[in-house]
């Protein structure tokens, strides 16, 4: 049985600490966040209260594969100068493969209902999206995929009209984007498993989108709406290429973040040229929607 090993750093210099994390190649931190994967929301909650009562702040939160891993970075992290907490945390890993599902089988919005893709047949006017359950990219019933999606859901493409997905996963968002009319719809992974998933969802819903194995298409295509479920620190690294790659009034949806990141997001969002425009909330997890301004410094 395998083990996921959790590593939570307190300090008072976060940002001393994120260089410091940077420069060792330690970069996949989850900032200001408790996923709490193997608990329940009750207790989840729990925990971010004592977290907070106890240092003031949330750890930053590293995961590794191998108990050597996290004692590797413990290393790293014992030869700097920062005055520094650490919390030691292992589960097992299945939990990953189940964290991103919610308890029900369906579930609806309001244009949309998700099933997977052995539920019985369900009689609605709304777009279905049958999606199969593959490993660690779930069946896309995680509460940031309903957020997103009742954020897509109020947007009316124009055409013809295209739509980018970055970390598509299963591909539901990007089944969603054709079924809402836009013409061309290009998804992309870096993880070749989750390109496998989402090739298998678009046959299963007789989608026709593009999939490329990487973080963006080549060239300079602009696009009409961005989609992305991804974490907070992978979220901040790609804003600029989000406002480049954006049309001038078109849209960007981010999620994968929890309502402690919110406000980090949505400065990097703002920072980064991006006006915000709405946000929806499932269970504590955040969907937001910012806009490029039509005008910047004068230029179109």
């Amino acid at each position: 049985m395998s083990r996921t090993y959790e590593l939570n750093i307190y300090c008072e210099d976060k940002p001393a600490l994120k260089l410091m994390l940077d420069a060792a190649g330690y970069d996949d931190y989850v900032d200001a966040s408790f996923d709490a994967l193997d608990l329940s929301d009750q207790g989840s909650e729990a925990v971010i209260d004592t977290m907070l009562e106890r240092e003031g702040s949330l750890p930053l939160t590293l995961y590794f594969e191998s108990l050597e891993g996290r004692q590797e970075c413990e290393r790293c992290l014992a030869d700097g100068e920062l005055a520094l907490r650490l919390e030691r945390r292992d589960f097992d890993s299945k939990i990953w493969q189940t964290a991103w599902e919610e308890k029900e089988e369906n579930f609806e919005t309001d244009h949309f209902v998700v099933m997977v893709d052995d539920a019985p047949p369900t009689a609605t006017a709304k777009h279905i999206l049958k999606i199969r359950s593959q490993g660690a990219f779930g069946s896309g019933q995680h509460a940031t995929t309903k957020a997103i999606l009742r954020l897509m859901e109020t947007e009316r493409p124009s055409s013809p009209s295209a739509c980018l997905d970055v970390g598509t996963g299963t591909g539901i968002l990007a089944i969603a984007a054709e079924k809402l009319g836009y013409t061309q719809v290009v998804a992309t992974d870096i993880e070749e498993t989750a390109i496998a998933s989402a090739q298998g969802n678009r046959s299963l819903n007789h989608a026709s989108f593009s999939l490329i194995l990487g973080s963006l298409p080549e060239g300079q295509q602009q696009f009409d709406l961005i989609v992305s479920n991804i974490l907070p620190p992978v979220i901040n690294n790609m804003l600029d290429d989000f406002f480049r790659r954006l049309k001038p009034g078109g849209r960007v949806i981010l999620a994968g973040f929890n309502e402690a990141n919110a406000a980090t997001v949505h400065q990097d969002a703002q920072d980064a040229g991006f006006a915000f425009a709405t946000q929806v909330s499932e269970r504590g997890w955040l969907a937001s929607a910012f806009d490029k301004p039509i005008l910047r410094l004068g230029l179109y």
